[in-house]
């Protein structure tokens, strides 16, 4: 995330299995904050209750974005959960799994494309109609 400009501001060590970061800066003409879960799961799944419980923190960390990074995979619910939340609220959420993790330890570079093809995803998923359309 520093690659892409972000600055660190702080993190959160909770377990073994889970690291909080919290980067910012601005990426194009939009000031952005970073609230990164990394999970160290690989023989479970990431949980619905992972992604809501990151979701609860967003007014308190004043988030704009959420990343969840994982040497797993995301659950069928945690996945759509992310869906809708990132469509009904001013947040997006990235969910990068085991396959983008294993993408980001051989290229970090990569992270700007996994990134952006996250993104194309949730505007093609439709977020909230505006102006009665």
């Amino acid at each position: 995330m520093r690659m892409l400009g972000l600055r660190f501001v702080g993190w959160r060590k909770r377990a073994a299995a889970e690291i909080d970061a919290l980067l910012e800066g601005v990426l194009g003409p939009v000031a952005t904050r970073w609230q990164i879960q990394c999970k160290n799961t690989p023989s479970s799944a990431v949980r619905l209750e992972d992604i809501a419980k990151e979701v609860g923190l967003v007014p308190i960390t004043g988030a704009t974005h959420l990343l969840f990074i994982a040497n797993a995979r995301f659950s069928s619910d945690a996945v759509e959960y992310a869906r809708k939340v990132s469509k009904r609220a001013a947040v997006g959420i990235y969910l990068l799994d085991r396959d983008d993790f294993n993408a980001l330890r051989k290229s970090p570079m990569s992270i700007a494309r996994l990134l952006r093809v996250r993104a194309e995803e949730m505007l093609d998923s439709g977020r909230p109609e505006m102006y009665g359309r």
